[in-house]
């Protein structure tokens, strides 16, 4: 059975570690074809990453020891009339 079509979204994931942006990217690039996967290290670049096209989805790692934590982007995301609507998951990985 062929896989079924499902539109091209953008999605930003966030998180301050290359590995995990590196996976991520790879496993929705994968269940979500289509897609246009950005990622970036801090909420900052969030909005260059967006570019002119909004995103579908925002993946963001709730605690990111840069510049700013997830719930600080988060309350940005809600805070803007343009993008508050964009749904946003937090992502969590437990320390070894």
């Amino acid at each position: 059975m062929p896989d079924s079509p499902i539109l091209k979204c953008k999605i930003i994931v966030i998180d301050d570690e290359d590995s995990i942006l590196f996976l991520l990217k790879r496993l929705l690039e994968k269940h979500i074809k289509g897609s246009e996967v950005i990622t970036t290290q801090s909420g900052q670049g969030r909005s260059e990453a967006s570019g002119q096209t909004l995103p579908r989805l925002h993946c963001i790692r709730y605690q990111i020891c840069r510049i700013m934590d997830g719930f600080e982007i988060c309350r940005k995301i809600k805070s803007d009339p343009r993008i508050k609507h964009i749904p946003v998951i937090f992502n969590h990985r437990k320390a070894s």
